[in-house]
């Protein structure tokens, strides 16, 4: 394993903390990050939209790809 890829969050400045909008015990913590991800909460493992720009979140369904 390589040490050098290795970013402890513990020196970097926290911006903001946004919780799940489902369960409110899930947290994305947020280093200076704008813009929106969709993933799915590390405790109830719903997709959640987390919206950084607003600190906030939204309930989500996960998007149907066509083939």
């Amino acid at each position: 394993m390589n040490v050098d890829n290795i970013v402890n969050l513990n020196e970097l400045e926290s911006t903001g903390i946004i919780e799940c909008p489902y369960c409110g015990k899930g947290k994305a913590y947020i280093y200076g990050a704008t813009g929106m991800q969709s993933s799915g909460c590390s405790v109830c493992k719903r997709i959640v939209l987390w919206d950084f720009d607003n600190k906030t979140a939204y309930k989500a369904s996960a998007k149907k790809f066509a083939s």
